[in-house]
């Protein structure tokens, strides 16, 4: 072993377990690439079925085959998200998975990352409103390196009150980033609160600025220990392999944590009312209308035709937001939309930006207008195809990596209940028809079921001033 390792290894606090797993650690890492492995699959590398166990202490686990494919992934989603946080503690989700980074009584801060890099590896983490995640995707001969790390993070982490004040203070930072001086972001929280009323989904994942202020190392104790559990846990292997010898490793690894109890969640929001126009003044260069609309659930059976119909109208440059209302006689500058689909409800966001000579109100009825196209008039086959294949594909890409492929059989397991809806979405998005994109725009985009947000500039007149 040489001088440098053994420093590393004094350095990252690694406990002889971890080391024993890495046999060959040095002559992988000198032949991985600096920014990581490539996740491409190779040509016949595809997923060639599921295989689904639970343990004794309730941790679920999906084995997707890849064979043929040089990497495994390794990805452990706790079904625990922004939804979760109670009042008090809005933002302890995001505060929390760094936690799970700076290491545990056997491992120091940083000595997961530094593992999983030395084997030319990577390793990655997501959060949102349902699910926290994280992603360790290794040459396939270290997979049980990547389970005894994420086993050790599950059996406990190490931490001190320095240690939330530093991650307390990056999360208000990010708060301020993303929210406070960012004049989209503050529109799509107001967004969010009139679309989702009461209910957490109303609040942005960043935080509340008191509330983040306040959190303390036993808020986040109490936290992890209710739902960063095996209970509360899918682990997901997608990669090459044998299903039973990732059943043995996972027992070794998994088998002999405590359960912990299964947390309850938030109800369903209640039925959403549109909203008429408001009108804010936020510190913005360019005015801008913003739509909101609520959408059923992630598991909706019109999950497929509403992500299309999102396509035909918000989709980048192909979208007819963009399309349609930007030009030099039209009555925006930059326009567009996307859907987020969540477990318990959803929404679409449509915006427009404009010249401040122009008459917001002339944008709005544009906006409003196209909204009310997709309504009354079947979308014409050739547009129709383009937005289903540019929907499927964006998933196909997804699910052609390692990593890809286990978020989003991850994801489909935990919030939808069935993992194999992940390997099926691309097949549903290119079957959708103009009769579904027309049924889902009557039933979801009426426009007594939208908000819209009229912005100016602080400057334009004496609007609504948000805090």
């Amino acid at each position: 072993m040489s001088p440098s390792f053994c420093r590393a290894r004094r350095a990252y606090g690694l406990h002889f377990a971890f080391i024993a797993l890495l046999p060959g650690v040095l002559v992988a890492s000198a032949a991985a690439a600096p920014d990581g492995p490539t996740e491409s699959a190779p040509r016949g590398a595809r997923p060639l079925g599921l295989d689904t166990w639970t343990l004794d202490n309730g941790l679920k686990v999906v084995f997707v085959a890849r064979q043929g494919a040089p990497l495994t992934s390794v990805h452990i989603v706790y079904h625990v998200g922004s939804r979760d946080e109670k009042a008090g503690t809005r933002g302890i989700t995001r505060v929390v998975r760094e936690l799970m980074l700076q290491g545990s009584p056997r491992v120091r801060p940083g000595g997961h990352s530094y593992l999983i890099a030395r084997v030319g590896g990577r390793l990655s983490s997501h959060g949102d409103e349902n699910v926290t995640s994280f992603t360790n995707t290794v040459p396939t001969p270290y997979v049980e390196l990547a389970l005894a790390l994420e086993a050790e993070r599950m059996r406990g982490l190490f931490f001190t009150d320095e240690t939330v004040a530093e991650l307390r203070q990056a999360a208000l930072r990010a708060r301020q980033r993303q929210v406070e001086t960012s004049p989209l972001g503050k529109a799509l929280e107001l967004l969010r609160g009139s679309l989702f009323g009461e209910h957490p989904y109303a609040q942005s994942g960043t935080g509340h600025i008191a509330d983040l202020r306040r959190l303390s190392r036993a808020d986040c104790e109490a936290f992890l220990s209710r739902h960063f559990v095996p209970a509360n846990a899918t682990l997901v292997l997608a990669g090459a392999g044998d299903a039973e010898e990732w059943r043995r490793l996972v027992d070794r690894h998994f088998g002999g944590l405590r359960a912990g109890t299964l947390p309850k969640h938030p109800p369903a929001p209640a039925a959403h009312v549109g909203q008429g126009p408001r009108r804010v003044n936020l510190p913005l260069e360019l005015p801008m209308v913003a739509v909101g609309a609520p959408l059923p659930a992630l598991g909706s059976r019109d999950r497929a035709a509403l992500i299309v119909a999102a396509e035909v109208l918000g989709g980048g440059s192909a979208g007819r937001l963009q399309t349609r209302l930007v030009g030099p006689q039209a009555p925006a500058v930059a326009a567009g939309g996307a859907s987020s689909l969540y477990e318990d409800a959803g929404m679409l966001v449509l915006f427009a930006v404009h010249e401040r000579t122009r008459p917001q109100e002339e944008v709005r009825r544009a906006l409003l207008d196209e909204v009310a196209s997709l309504r009354d008039r079947p979308v014409p086959a050739p547009e129709l195809a383009e937005a289903r294949l540019r929907a499927a594909t964006a998933v196909a890409a997804r699910l052609s990596t390692a990593s890809g492929l286990a978020a989003q059989v991850g994801r489909a397991a935990v919030v939808e209940g069935d993992p194999e809806l992940a390997l099926s979405e691309p097949e549903a998005l290119l079957n959708v028809s103009a009769t579904d994109v027309g049924r889902v725009a009557n039933a979801f985009l009426k426009e007594d079921r939208l908000s819209v947000l009229l912005m100016m500039p602080e400057a334009l007149g004496p609007q609504e001033r948000v805090p």
